[in-house]
């Protein structure tokens, strides 16, 4: 059930992202934006699949809690009585309104209906993520600031999918350009920062947290951010004179396996004291099996050299030159972002084999 909670929530992810970014461009100006095809009835299927895929933890609750009882009184208090449950009605109701909105009305020829669905979408935005870790360790600051950060990837990300998909030529690339960087960097900054005050709540120890699933996650996450922004540093400032479609798909496909990763970060709970997870389950089974100890929750986590993580880091330089070398001969945008995955994989099992226990 983890795994099927966890593509549940990368296709939301990608859902509201999609939403939100096919919006965004319907309230903009003609002159602003690269002609696309996207119609209301994608809208309308978008906005169809939020509760669905959002249903999904409710359904992992009801099993979890149905197994002799009567299903119909634990679905009532699901739904009634906890966070999940009832933010998931809530979402449902405002899923149909907006459902009926774009039935009713035609964003494509008015930017004020647009604006309108633009903020219904943002309100659904905040309603889903009621139900998350975050609001639950912080109800204000936490659960504001999660919401942001999911918003500013949204918008950043759904118009990079509906360009780089559904748009139909390259024509006023140049106008799109203009305000679509400075626009992408507002985002990027604002996912920084909110990312940084996230952390506050979720692994005040980031390096201790490398123990457990949840810090590989999203040591792992950060890796493959860092290959977005590569991505995104090429297609926004080195090639400048056209836009090209591949290279803009390759960076979503990349934009795509971070959901996957986000969305199973979403499955374990955040270890704010990581001695305390380490007493209550242990240490995940990776860290495990690649340092071969026994760890005490007393200890540190300390990088050290040592012939293994020296092996990655060999073949994190090798992929580094491959990548260079595909990126120069114009090779193919879809294999730079393959060995670019594997780049961000090298990275990874480097620092986790460089990980000693500091008493």
């Amino acid at each position: 059930m983890t795994w099927l909670i966890t593509l549940s929530d990368a296709a939301l992810y990608l859902c509201f992202s999609m939403l939100l970014g096919s919006c965004l461009l319907a309230s903009l100006p003609e002159n602003k934006k690269v002609p696309i095809r996207f119609s209301n009835r994608c809208r309308v299927m978008l906005a169809l699949l939020i509760p669905l895929l959002a249903f999904v933890p409710v359904l992992d609750i009801l099993f979890q809690f149905s197994a002799n009882r009567d299903i119909s009184a634990v679905l009532t208090s699901v739904l009634l009585h906890s966070r999940t449950g009832s933010t998931w009605l809530v979402a449902v109701i405002v899923s149909i309104f907006l459902v009926l909105f774009f039935l009713n009305m035609d964003i494509q020829t008015s930017r004020l209906n647009a604006g309108i669905t633009l903020m219904w979408v943002s309100l659904l935005a905040f309603i889903v993520n009621w139900s998350g870790h975050i609001a639950a360790l912080s109800p204000i600051w936490g659960y504001l600031a999660n919401t942001i950060h999911f918003i500013s990837m949204a918008f950043w990300t759904g118009i990079l999918f509906i360009i780089s998909w559904k748009s139909t030529a390259d024509s006023n690339w140049d106008v799109f350009r203009k305000w679509f960087t400075p626009f992408a960097f507002s985002c990027v900054l604002l996912i920084l920062v909110t990312g940084i005050i996230l952390m506050k709540y979720t692994v005040p120890e980031y390096w201790n947290s490398w123990l457990l699933p949840y810090g590989e996650a999203l040591l792992l996450k950060h890796l493959l951010y860092s290959l977005v922004l590569i991505f995104a540093f090429i297609n926004g400032f080195v090639q400048k004179r056209q836009m090209n479609i591949k290279w803009l798909r390759a960076e979503s496909i990349v934009i795509f396996v971070v959901f996957i990763v986000t969305a199973f970060m979403s499955q374990s709970v955040p270890p704010k004291n990581v001695s305390e997870s380490i007493d209550n389950a242990g240490t995940s089974p990776m860290i495990t099996a690649i340092t071969g100890k026994e760890w005490d929750s007393k200890f540190s986590v300390a990088l050290t050299w040592n012939p293994k993580m020296m092996i990655f880091i060999g073949i994190a330089i090798l992929i580094s030159v491959l990548m260079l070398q595909i990126y120069e001969h114009k090779t193919s945008p879809y294999l730079f972002a393959l060995f670019g995955c594997l780049l961000v994989l090298s990275l990874f099992f480097t620092i986790l084999f460089a990980i000693e226990p500091l008493i």
